[in-house]
């Protein structure tokens, strides 16, 4: 019996986890990552001629580096520097 409880448990983390993850990164669960739950709405990138602001559709960061890939709500995919970027989570999210 133990070990049926067991087993169900980890059938249906198994299934929450395949079912809350993006397929376009391993990181990046929609615009809250799994382990951080951070949510973030605007992005101030610095793109060395222009600063730009980008209304954040998702985001990942990677572990190997200090490079975010931000995914703007119109469909356009920036990979930059964090140095170059600003997050920001406006209030009323």
């Amino acid at each position: 019996m133990k070990n049926r409880i067991i087993l169900g448990f980890m059938a249906a983390a198994t299934i929450f986890m395949v079912a809350c993850s993006d397929t376009s990164t391993s990181q990046a669960w929609g615009n809250k990552m799994w382990y951080d739950t951070d949510y973030f709405d605007t992005a101030i990138i610095d793109l060395h001629n222009e600063v730009i602001t980008v209304e954040i559709e998702s985001w990942t960061d990677f572990e190997d580096g200090e490079q975010l890939q931000i995914k703007s709500k119109d469909g356009t995919v920036y990979l930059t520097s964090s140095y170059n970027c600003t997050l920001i989570q406006h209030s009323n999210q």
